[in-house]
Parts: C-alpha cells; structure tokens; sequence
C-alpha cells in the first residue's frame, strides 16, 4: 500500500465562509505551513476538537492550532508520558475532551489535555503477528490505525486498520482482539492489502 495516498502534504488550507449564502469568491484561504509552525509538512489527519482547536496528525507528533500559534506533542524515548512512537495518523475525542491518536506502527495514545501527558496502548495483535511469523520486524505502517471510532461508553475503541483490519481495544483493561482471525492475515514482507480499513463510523448513536 502506498500511504503517500494519503497524505495531505506541504500545507494544509483552513478556509472560512462568512455564511453558505455568500458567493463562492467570498471564501478566503489561509495558508498555514512549517513557516508558520506546523512541525511537518506530511499531515495525515485533522481534527477539530468542542473547543475549537485544530489538532494536526504529522510525521513528526501531532500539533495543536489556536487560530494564531501551535503546540507541538511528539515521542520521547526515555518519556512513556509522551506521545506513543510512530506517524499520527488518526484523531478523535472522548467526551471529556482528551485527544486520542492512533499511529503508524498501530498504538493508540491518549492526551489528557489537563495535564499534557499521555497514556499509550501498545499494538498487541501486531506483536503477536510479528512472533507468529517469526520476523525480526514489521513494516512501519503495517497495523497503522487509519481511522476510530469509541463507543458511548467511552470504553470500547474500535480501530480501522492498515494489514490487521478491524482491532477492539478495551481502553480500561488494555485488551485487544482482532476480528479477522490472524490466519487470514498473510506475511506482511509479501502482502499489505488482505486486511485494509480505511474508515470506521457507527450505523447509529446505540453503541
């Protein structure tokens, strides 16, 4: 699979509209790039959370947009309470208002914005396909959440995947379960595509 596909690259364009009756050439573009503090040109998602900031998903961390400057989260290897390793490629919020992220290597992270620390979940499934195989190492993008959806719950977190298809992840216990038995799951050096998702969205508010 190629993820360039996916990216949104160099810029991404916030753009305002007075009112949906304005004509089309009131509509005015703002560009925003690395000059004006995006910390990586390749955005893979964006997010706008019930308070009105923009969270950008990026190869380098996720970065949070005010309207006039942007915070940047991003991984520490000597850090557990910073941002899980890989490429943010996913975004959604709990009710509460905390940030969940999924990444390029398949973990989910959770930013509590009290206190700008997260709390990670590693991809479990993509370790016990790493074993099964008997790899030394997976592809990067290889169980790359592409897309969540969390039940009312606010337990439940159900992640549309690249390679490993549909994931459920109990956020309070930490337990995952892959719901295409890995079987059907082919060696990920020869084949990518058996088990894409790209996005994820409920069918109705009863979940």
């Amino acid at each position: 699979m190629n993820l360039k596909g996916l990216w949104l690259s160099f810029v991404f364009s916030l753009f305002f509209t007075p009112g949906f009756a304005q004509k089309r050439e009131n509509i005015r573009f703002e560009n925003l790039s690395i000059q004006q503090g995006l910390s990586q040109s390749s955005v893979f998602d964006i997010y706008q959370d019930r308070l009105g900031y923009l969270w950008v998903g990026t190869m380098d961390g996720v970065d949070r947009y005010d309207g006039y400057s942007f915070k940047k989260y991003t991984h520490f290897l000597d850090d557990s309470t910073t941002l899980a390793k890989g490429w943010v490629m996913s975004l959604t919020e709990k009710k509460n208002g905390d940030i969940i992220l999924g990444t390029s290597w398949g973990n989910i992270s959770i930013l509590d914005k009290k206190t700008g620390k997260f709390q990670n979940f590693q991809n479990k499934i993509r370790e016990i396909l790493k074993k099964k195989l008997k790899l030394a190492s997976l592809p990067q993008a290889y169980g790359a959440v592409l897309s969540s959806y969390l039940e009312s719950n606010q337990k439940i977190l159900w992640c549309a995947t690249n390679g490993l298809g549909l994931l459920r992840v109990d956020l309070s216990t930490g337990e995952q379960r892959a719901m295409a038995p890995l079987t059907l799951i082919r060696n990920a050096k020869l084949e990518l595509a058996d088990q894409i998702i790209f996005s994820i969205s409920p069918l109705d508010d009863r979940t």
